[in-house]
C-alpha cells in the first residue's frame, strides 16, 4: 500500500484529542472498483485515518464508531491533485500494510434483529440460517456491518 500522498502543503493528519498522528487505515482507488460499485462512492482515492493511541484510548473515550467522530478522518482526493512527499509517522507500523488483488461479490444480509427494524419477518429456519450466517465476517466493501 502506498500513500498517494498529503496534498502540498498539508500536514500527516492528528487526533484532535491526544494530538497523535492518526493511524493510516485505507487507500482505494475508486476509480479502479468493480463494475457494481462504479460511481458508487464518486471518483478519486478514498483515504481512511484513524486514532489507535492506547495510552489515551481515544476511540473509547471519543465516539469512534459514529460518523461524524473528529477521531479519524475519511475523505476523497484527486489523483491528479498536487502532492508532497511525506514522512510517514513512527506510529505507523501498527498495521502492516497490505494489497487488495482481487473482488469477489457475495450476497449479504442484516442479521436477524437488524432485519426485524427493517420489517422482514422471518421464520424459524431462517432465523437460524440469519443467526450463524449473516453478515458476513472479514473485510468488504459495501456489505452489512458485523456488530461485535
Amino acid at each position: 500500500m502506498v500513500n498517494q500522498g498529503l496534498p502540498k502543503n498539508e500536514q500527516w493528519p492528528k487526533c484532535p484529542h491526544c494530538q497523535n498522528p492518526l493511524q493510516f487505515f485505507l487507500q482505494l482507488n475508486l476509480n479502479t472498483l468493480p463494475e457494481a460499485l462504479k460511481n458508487e462512492f464518486g471518483s478519486g482515492i478514498l483515504q481512511m485515518f484513524y486514532c489507535t493511541n492506547e495510552e489515551i484510548p481515544c476511540d473509547c473515550d471519543y465516539p469512534g464508531c459514529q460518523v461524524f467522530s473528529d477521531i479519524h478522518l475519511i475523505r476523497i482526493i484527486q489523483p491528479k491533485a498536487e502532492v508532497q512527499d511525506v514522512k510517514i509517522p513512527e506510529n505507523q507500523g501498527i498495521f502492516p500494510p497490505k494489497l487488495i488483488v482481487d473482488w469477489q461479490y457475495l450476497e449479504d444480509y442484516p442479521n436477524y434483529e437488524e432485519a426485524e427494524e427493517f420489517g422482514v419477518e422471518l421464520d424459524f429456519n431462517l432465523d437460524e440460517l440469519f443467526i450463524d450466517n449473516f453478515p458476513i465476517e472479514g473485510d468488504k466493501l459495501a456489505g452489512l456491518p458485523l456488530w461485535v
